[in-house]
């Protein structure tokens, strides 16, 4: 059986023609169906380009068909691809792949429709690839299967394409919850999943990562050739993803590969070689860097260097919390800032908190969404220690709490207590959203302190990164000693050098545009509030903790003695 062929292209039709004329130079171009998908321009600039690859595509020949779907709009390049394969796999049990980039041997067709044919119906096998990188494997066997999937020249069937996962969300949780993200990472010689969270972020169109990624968390296989059948011609910054790269620049095989049924397992010296060669390329990357950086500083002019320096010193700020002023009292801060209690800051907090509940990421800290598990363990060990004093019951007031940003980022393990209540005392707006969105069993929100401590012994007090945005912190410290619980925890809370400092706190955009009063609070007049009736365990830094932040466990004198 003879596979169709779709290939994708954009605004580039000499490299489009390059590709076209190597592939019908195929041995069995004539016998194959060829649909060419162009996208649509990106802007009227683009028109021109678009056009000129729909002249190339229309004149097209060598193959048995050639059919033409030329898109209005641009859909991009993950959009095109992944639709363009679907239509195709709604016709055909099976594909081949190209891009408007990959020059073939003209052995590739042959090669590619053998591995079809002899693994159509092994579930193991995602798909066959036709690039090979660069290895100095002494012997190699003219095939061979690594795990996942690949995207320069490839080919797949309607069955493995079924478990093909566009959300790069659900893929990132799979494979920190299985543990297998190191393996995905080759070990730390490419950053895979650091590919994913920025396509799930939207820095980047990747379609290819989570091609890869859903073979790999089925655990299927991706047959390929020991000497390359492609060759991507698009290495030179004019692609979407690609600059200009020589590292994976291979020589074309002139001979056919021969493909016989063999085991589906992966081969580890090839697995090994595919590291190594990774690897080559960051250490060369960071020797370029080491090199060239003092060499270009040396060259600069003063002027310009500063400029750069500036230039850096100011991303770098963008990029973290900064504590301007020193007013006199907390309304002379609160006049002079945004607040804390807007609405976009609201409605960015929940939106994060919806997407832990529903399993979109593991948890959320200030509307910042995480997706592998990452525990405050001195905060976890007194809350199990407490949870131990109890025979397995723990009951925790966490004040300011948002939505149970600390409940979720430490769930997976507290749900193993025999009895877990957790909570939130919070501005009523999120206690109406948090009853009527996010309460369960073990999750509930209060309007006060008095009615949480109603309802049912207080083992836990918890203040995490809140006691700095109170008017009156120190009060409400009192206050939580009145309850007299097993321990009262402050997480993430500045302290001033001496006395104590009240600033506004300006947020980065990147998680939301606010600036708000925060109080550095007197560290002796806090441990004066705690030390009656509590002992004061040595301090606890996170490295999540800004300079000067840091946490304090102040634990019941009684319960400490025992």
């Amino acid at each position: 059986m003879i596979a169709p062929i779709a290939l994708f292209a954009f605004n580039r039709p000499e490299h489009l023609r390059r590709t076209l004329d190597a592939l019908a130079a195929n041995e069995l171009a004539a016998a194959s169906d060829l649909t060419i998908f162009c996208d649509g321009p990106r802007s009227e600039n683009e028109k021109t380009q678009t056009e000129a690859v729909r002249a190339v595509a229309q004149a097209a020949g060598g193959f048995r068909s050639c059919t033409v779907i030329e898109r209005k709009k641009n859909h991009g390049l993950a959009t095109s691809i992944i639709t363009g394969v679907t239509e195709i796999l709604d016709k055909s049990d099976r594909i081949i792949v190209l891009e408007d980039d990959m020059a073939t041997s003209p052995h590739f067709l042959q090669y590619m429709n053998d591995g079809l044919n002899i693994y159509a119906d092994n579930p193991k096998v995602a798909s066959v690839h036709g690039w090979c990188f660069p290895n100095t494997i002494a012997n190699p066997p003219e095939t061979f299967f690594l795990h996942g999937a690949d995207c320069w020249g490839w080919a797949t069937w309607k069955r493995a394409w079924n478990f093909f996962e566009p959300d790069a969300c659900k893929l990132l949780m799979q494979l920190y919850q299985r543990n297998m993200a190191d393996a995905f990472n080759l070990d730390g010689a490419y950053k895979y999943t650091e590919m994913l969270q920025a396509a799930l972020e939207g820095k980047n169109d990747s379609w290819a990562v989570r091609w890869h990624a859903s073979a790999f968390l089925r655990n299927m296989y991706t047959l390929h050739p020991s000497r390359s059948l492609v060759q991507n011609i698009g290495l030179d910054a004019s692609g979407t993803h690609c600059g200009n790269d020589t590292t994976h620049i291979v020589s074309i095989s002139t001979t056919p590969i021969r493909v016989v049924s063999q085991p589906v397992e992966e081969n580890s010296a090839l697995l090994h070689a595919k590291r190594e060669f990774y690897r080559s390329i960051g250490s060369a990357k960071n020797t370029l860097r080491s090199k060239w950086i003092p060499l270009l500083k040396d060259c600069m002019p003063p002027i310009v260097l500063r400029y750069v320096q500036q230039l850096r010193q100011r991303e770098k700020t963008a990029e973290t919390l900064t504590w301007q002023g020193n007013y006199p009292d907390w309304q002379s801060a609160v006049a002079a800032s945004t607040g804390y209690d807007q609405e976009a800051i609201f409605v960015k907090v929940r939106d994060a908190a919806r997407a832990v509940r529903d399993g979109k990421a593991r948890w959320e800290r200030d509307s910042a969404l995480f997706y592998h598990e990452e525990y405050n363990l001195p905060l976890l060990s007194a809350l199990m220690s407490v949870a131990a004093w109890n025979k397995g019951r723990l009951r925790v007031l966490d004040f300011g709490g948002a939505f149970g940003s600390t409940y979720w980022q430490h769930k997976h393990l507290l749900h193993k207590l025999d009895e877990l209540s957790w909570n939130v005392v919070e501005q009523p707006r999120i206690v109406a959203c948090g009853q009527a969105e996010f309460s369960t069993d073990e999750l509930r929100f209060w309007l006060d302190i008095q009615a949480c401590a109603t309802a049912g012994p207080v083992d836990v007090m918890l203040f995490s990164s809140v006691l700095q945005y109170l008017e009156l912190p120190y009060a409400l410290l009192e206050q939580a000693v009145t309850l007299q619980p097993q321990a009262i925890i402050l997480a993430r809370t500045p302290f001033a050098e001496e006395g104590e400092r009240i600033t506004i706190q300006h947020v980065p955009v990147e998680i939301y545009a606010a600036n708000y009063p925060c109080r550095w609070l007197n560290r002796s007049r806090v441990t004066a509030i705690l030390r009656e009736n509590y002992c004061l365990l040595p301090d606890y830094r996170t490295h999540l903790d800004p300079p000067g932040f840091c946490g304090i466990i102040a634990i019941k004198r009684d319960q400490h003695a025992e």
